[in-house]
């Protein structure tokens, strides 16, 4: 049953995914059609006309809209950025699932939580307000493990559900600024599935199908299996920097395994 459910869940996220990169493709191909229209429009409409001063930018100074146009394609997608990819350059799998949940957010919440960049002349103050009110950094906002845990129990874990999505922020980015293949899924491709996991056993038992809340256990499953990446991943960060041997034992992290589960993720 299990098993059952959890390939479900994957199929479910992939067929999102897939129907997400149709739509954008679609868009992309009519908005570069009309595109073409208007610049074939605007060269027989000028063809006889006196020749117009060479612009400083280099696209078609025919018309600034497609000039627009044009720059927007000619800005690559940035492999130091987590916004939406190309549709003639797809991002890799962790960064497109982060877009998709990323997406439906609402601009003000997203605004708000949008990695901040600090910079010798821009820096966050130390103090705990500041610490526990950041929003994901880049270089990652260095949470001290008493202030975690001062945060997270009496919130009754609500505060840890951010620190886990500013964490896996930091480290999505961390790994994108690094050149290598992201393995996380950011904090909005992270959450939101298992958010959405949690809500299908409720909902599941309200239209009293098969199951039941067990579909809960498609979010908890999905949240374990981040963490165990997240382990891993801290790891080979510490590796590539050269600071000192792995110190997480990632197998560790298996509910069965109470309480070294609880240790590694406090040294984590």
């Amino acid at each position: 049953m299990l098993l059952r459910i959890a390939v479900t869940w994957v199929v479910l996220l992939q067929s999102f995914l897939h129907a997400d990169a149709f739509v954008r493709h679609h868009h992309h191909h009519h908005h570069e059609n009309t595109a073409i229209g208007r610049i074939r429009l605007t060269s027989t409409s000028t063809s006889t006309s006196p020749a117009s001063p060479p612009s400083a930018l280099p696209y078609p100074s025919s018309s600034s809209s497609v000039a627009r146009q044009c720059q927007h394609r000619h800005q690559r997608h940035s492999p130091s950025s987590l916004s939406a990819a190309s549709p003639m350059q797809q991002d890799p799998y962790p960064v497109r699932l982060n877009e998709f949940f990323k997406r439906p957010v609402p601009p003000p919440i997203k605004k708000a939580f949008s990695i901040f960049t600090e910079t010798p002349d821009i820096r966050l103050d130390d103090d705990a307000v500041t610490v526990l009110t950041a929003a994901p950094g880049r270089p990652g906002v260095p949470r001290p493990l008493w202030l975690v845990m001062l945060a997270s129990l009496p919130t009754g874990l609500l505060w840890y559900g951010y620190y886990k999505f500013a964490v896996e922020e930091e480290m999505l980015q961390y790994e994108i600024d690094a050149g290598i293949e992201p393995q996380g899924f950011g904090g909005y491709g992270t959450l939101g599935p298992f958010t959405y996991g949690m809500l299908m056993g409720p909902l599941a038992a309200v239209l009293h199908l098969p199951g039941g809340m067990s579909w809960s256990l498609l979010g908890i499953c999905f949240i374990y299996y981040t963490q165990f990446l997240l382990y891993e991943r801290v790891n080979q960060a510490y590796g590539r920097e050269g600071l000192m041997d792995p110190p997480l034992q990632v197998m560790w992290c298996a509910p069965i395994l109470f309480p070294l589960n609880v240790v590694v993720g406090l040294r984590q």
